[in-house]
This record gives structure tokens, C-alpha cells and sequence, in this order.
């Protein structure tokens, strides 16, 4: 019994290994390099599966329709101030399967936020983006950090 349970196993924990997200180490420095191009005081980090970049960000409480076309109850969240910048850069394994069409930009009162979610079949996976900007965002950065992570394969390890 012991022995047919052991090939099993190793399955199991090969799959696990697959659902890892592969090093993003790479891609977070050309981001980073990006970043503190156009907002020198931001800070980047790289934690597990997700880059994420924030400068002069502050909460605010943002109130969504729903689809029926009826507002929901206002929820706090982190946004970016006039002259801040806030980004979240996740891999997930897969396609993305989400609700909402991506590429499209999503407006607040406040700010906007543009979503992404370019897919690489090299890696099995996509890089689900959220940069969330004010009206006064520096548009080259946009250009450059959106372009940068339409080819984002290119930065992670080879298979």
C-alpha cells in the first residue's frame, strides 16, 4: 500500500511546485527602474507572487454602482493623492478568468485605476495588474510601465 501511495505523492507535490509563481526578481527591477524614473521617493517591493509600488497615497471612501445600477455602501480604500502613484502586479497561474474585460480603466471620484492582465503561455500564467493614478499622472510613465508589462515573459526565467 505504501508503495502505490508513494507515486501519488510525488504527483501531488510536482503539481504544487508547478503552482508556484516563477521568480519575479528581474521584473521587479526593470518596474522599479520605471518607477523611480518618474517618482524617485516611491517605494517598490517584491513579496511572494506580487510586485507592488506606492507613493503619496492616503485612504479614501469610494462608493461603486453596483450593476444594478444602485450604489453600494461606501468602502475605504488606498488611492493615490494628486502626484502619487499606487501599483499591484500579481502572476497568477492560468488565464485570466475574471468579470471584468481587461485592458480597461475603472474611474473614481478620485482617481482611476487601469487593469490588465497579459498572459504568458511560455509560464502557464498572467500578470493581473492594477495601477491606480490621479488625473494628474506623469503619461510616459503609464506608456512605459504598460509596455514593459505586455512583455513581461521576457523578464522572468527561462523554462
Amino acid at each position: 500500500m505504501k508503495l502505490l501511495m508513494l507515486p501519488l505523492l510525488v504527483c501531488i507535490l510536482s503539481a504544487h511546485a508547478e503552482d508556484k509563481a516563477p521568480d519575479l526578481s528581474e521584473l521587479k527591477k526593470q518596474v522599479e527602474t520605471i518607477v523611480l524614473r518618474h517618482y524617485p521617493d516611491a517605494k517598490v517591493s517584491l513579496e511572494n507572487d506580487t510586485v507592488r509600488f506606492a507613493f503619496k497615497t492616503a485612504r479614501f471612501m469610494i462608493q461603486r454602482a453596483l450593476k444594478t445600477g444602485e450604489l453600494q455602501k461606501a468602502v475605504e480604500e488606498t488611492g493615490p493623492e494628486k502626484g502619487g502613484i499606487l501599483g499591484e502586479i500579481r502572476f497568477v497561474r492560468g488565464k485570466y478568468m475574471g468579470a471584468a474585460v481587461l485592458p480597461q480603466t475603472f474611474r473614481t471620484e478620485h482617481y482611476e485605476t487601469y487593469g490588465m492582465a497579459p498572459h504568458s503561455e511560455k509560464h502557464d500564467g498572467h500578470l493581473h495588474t492594477r495601477i491606480t493614478y490621479p488625473s494628474d499622472v506623469k503619461e510616459k510613465f503609464l506608456t512605459e510601465l504598460v509596455a514593459l508589462l505586455k512583455d513581461f515573459e521576457k523578464y522572468l526565467p527561462q523554462k
